[in-house]
């Protein structure tokens, strides 16, 4: 099962036509807890792979896999809750199919 698998993949990977593209993206965000008043921005990111093939004159594939993190640092809420800060990271599957 696993040979299969490796072979449908190399496969796929091997006959691609020229016409494909590859690509990298990255970039920076800068993110908050909202209803939080003490609440600051907090530096963020998101990385990923991008790949972009033509089916027709009218249509592309074009899927992306993303590596995101967001947070928020915050100061005292109370004499109870003591700042600190959030962070949060996801990985996003997006699949656009663009005419």
């Amino acid at each position: 099962m696993k040979k299969k698998i490796i072979l449908n993949i190399l496969v796929f990977i091997f006959t691609l036509p020229v016409f494909c593209q590859f690509g990298i993206k990255g970039g920076v965000n800068l993110s908050t807890l909202t209803n939080y008043t003490s609440a600051s921005y907090r530096f963020g990111g998101h990385i990923g792979l991008t790949f972009e093939k033509r089916l027709s004159d009218k249509w592309y594939f074009q899927p992306e896999l993303l590596l995101s993190s967001s947070g928020a640092n915050f100061g005292d809420i109370s004499s109870v809750i003591k700042g600190g800060h959030v962070q949060g990271k996801r990985i996003k599957f997006l699949l656009l199919i663009p005419e």
